[in-house]
């Protein structure tokens, strides 16, 4: 049964046991990539300052990103993440450098940020936030693919 980070079982279907939050690293459309871009920034710094400035990051920026406004979101994210970043690589090194590398290879993924999302985007942008913020925390598996939804 999955658990999440304290041990505790997650209540999950038995038929939606193979539908469990999964980190899909061959998506690459820009609103899945740029969600999970925005949770990388949120857990550096997070992770930089060791406070609680993942709160302090989704109530600033991430009204912006699910209002569509990706671009404002983000720019400002890597401003605190920069900073963050500093102490990050002094505290925890590797995992500054997973973080720099995994955020590098997204950026790497999409060819801008828009200003604005639509309603559709911004929604599969949560889906790809969830998606990381998940995998980050040790909550899921890579993903699967179902062989019956294979072409």
């Amino acid at each position: 049964m999955p658990c999440n980070r304290k041990g505790k079982a997650l209540m999950v279907d038995e038929q939606d046991q193979d539908r469990i939050i999964r980190l899909d690293e061959d998506r690459t459309d820009r609103p899945y990539v740029l969600g999970r871009i925005i949770a990388l920034i949120e857990e550096t710094i997070r992770a930089g300052t060791g406070e609680r400035a993942r709160d302090a990051y989704k109530e600033t920026h991430w009204p912006d990103a699910v209002a569509g406004r990706a671009r404002r979101a983000i720019v400002q994210g890597e401003q605190k993440a920069s900073l963050a970043m500093k102490a990050l690589r002094h505290r925890a090194p590797k995992r500054a450098a997973y973080l720099e590398r995994t955020k590098s290879a997204l950026f790497g993924l999409i060819d801008e940020v828009p200003e604005h999302l639509g309603q559709h985007d911004s929604l599969i942008l949560n889906l790809g936030y969830q998606h990381q913020s998940a995998d980050l925390r040790g909550l899921t598996s890579k993903v699967v693919k179902d062989p019956d939804t294979q072409d």
